[in-house]
């Protein structure tokens, strides 16, 4: 028989202990995972219970918005799900021997903290749980951290009730300053375990690297399986503007149009140095499009950012000219484009990101001399998306609402893979972006579900 576990004496009188290079395999990853989990957050918006949640706020003197946080994404990425949850849990099973007993995941998120990004006011977590009794929280680097970016600093102690603490959760500030905090520094492939109960804080990040965290909160699993129930609760109850049941953010958070702005900047930033064929690369792609819509279409902020984002789902799904299985089948990125925009734009921007696929087919219906013209990778991917329409699909197309504007999109996006052509940067194209996500009546994120 096993023999019982033991709280870590350092955990017991500190608070927290500091586990150096504990899990070297999964610190290879989470670099990679990040960027999925920042991917598969795209797929949505607001705060869909089987959906990814992204978070973002407004740094460099307010006048930019960046991913701060995501989180409830543990069962929706196979490799998180296998490395945070079940009985086989590498994480589960190194917290539990260091809490001093089994555990089960009971929420999950990334903290970016980027550039410029907030930092945390003095705090404790157990006012966040009020239906659990015994909790741990775990936290993966999965960037160097230091005092410079924004480490978590501890007040190291016995800690087994609540300080005074404000109406927004956070411990009062005139018991913060008379704390004394130790910094927690960290490497890649370091664990930080700490419980529910040690004062803790972090600076704002005035360095010019991010501060990518994973923080993992387990109960214990005596207490059963509590994180859907969690996220359920986050969803209905977490209030306009905030990150968290408690308002310990000492940042900016954003919602609506300049959260829209974030997540399209924030994709770009991620996937579009990837190539879109030979002669240019997917950033590079959607500009010269825009360029195009905007010359012809002056100061329609709909039909420019369809342009612009008319292949925003290649981004999404990784799709691009150096992956060995690119053009090998159809994902469909139109669909995966609609997915993104529908929830943040208007039909209209949508629809004709939607039907720019189907335009090319209808154009090769209508004009053969249309299909002599396309490049070798445009006629492999048309084949893949059923070759061109028939006189009947041609008529059943027109018909279709703003098909004939994803037309339009389609001829610049033919026009749009000159390499070195100059354009405008991406920044000079999201007033466009901006404005269009305004005009749709979009819920209060915490009250969408």
């Amino acid at each position: 028989s096993h023999a019982p576990l033991e709280m870590s004496r350092e955990l017991k009188e500190q608070g927290f202990t500091v586990l150096r290079g504990a899990l070297p395999a999964a610190a290879d990853k989470l670099t990679q995972w990040a960027d999925d989990v920042l991917a598969l957050g795209m797929l949505g918006a607001g705060r869909s219970l089987d959906g990814v949640w992204h978070h973002y706020e407004r740094v460099g003197g307010e006048v930019e918005t960046v991913l701060t946080r995501s989180e409830n994404f543990a069962t929706n990425h196979q490799g998180m799900r296998e490395l945070l949850t079940g009985p086989d849990s590498p994480v589960a099973r190194l917290v539990g021997e260091t809490f001093g007993q089994p555990v089960t995941l009971y929420k999950e998120k990334i903290n970016y903290k980027q550039p410029g990004g907030g930092g945390y006011v003095a705090h404790q977590d157990a006012p966040a749980y009020h239906n659990l009794s015994q909790h741990v929280t775990c936290l993966l680097a999965i960037d160097p951290m230091d005092q410079s970016n924004g480490c978590l600093e501890f007040a190291a102690g016995a800690w087994d009730g609540l300080l005074d603490t404000t109406p927004d959760g956070v411990i009062a500030p005139a018991t913060a300053v008379s704390l004394s905090w130790t910094p927690a520094p960290l490497d890649v492939g370091d664990v930080l375990v700490f419980s529910s109960f040690v004062p803790h804080r972090s600076m704002p990040n005035t360095s010019d690297r991010p501060r990518r965290a994973l923080y993992l909160t387990f109960n214990a699993a005596a207490e059963g399986d509590l994180r859907g129930q969690y996220y359920a609760n986050k969803a209905g109850a977490m209030g306009h503007g905030r990150l968290s049941l408690i308002n310990h953010f000492d940042g900016k958070v954003v919602t609506g149009a300049d959260e829209v702005v974030a997540a399209v900047r924030e994709l770009f930033r991620l996937r579009g140095d990837t190539q879109y064929d030979p002669q240019v690369t997917q950033l590079e792609h959607a500009l010269q499009t825009a360029v195009l819509a905007k010359a012809e279409a002056g100061d329609d902020d709909e039909l420019i950012t369809a342009a612009l984002l008319h292949d925003v789902g290649h981004l999404v799904l990784d799709e691009h000219d150096s992956a060995e299985e690119f053009l090998q089948q159809d994902l469909e990125h139109e669909a995966v484009g609609r997915t993104f925009l529908a929830p943040r734009f208007s039909g209209r921007v949508a629809a004709m990101v939607q039907h720019h696929v189907d335009a090319k087919r209808y154009l090769c219906g209508t004009q053969p001399e249309y299909y002599a013209g396309l490049s070798d990778a445009s006629k492999r991917s048309l084949a893949l998306q059923g070759g061109p329409f028939s006189a009947e699909e041609c008529k059943e197309f027109e018909r279709r609402d703003h098909a004939m504007e994803a037309v339009r999109i389609r001829q610049w996006d033919d026009c749009a893979k000159t390499r070195g052509r100059p354009t405008p940067k991406l920044e000079a194209f999201l007033p466009h972006v901006s404005r269009a996500a305004a005009v749709v009546a979009r819920v209060p994120p915490h009250a969408r579900l």
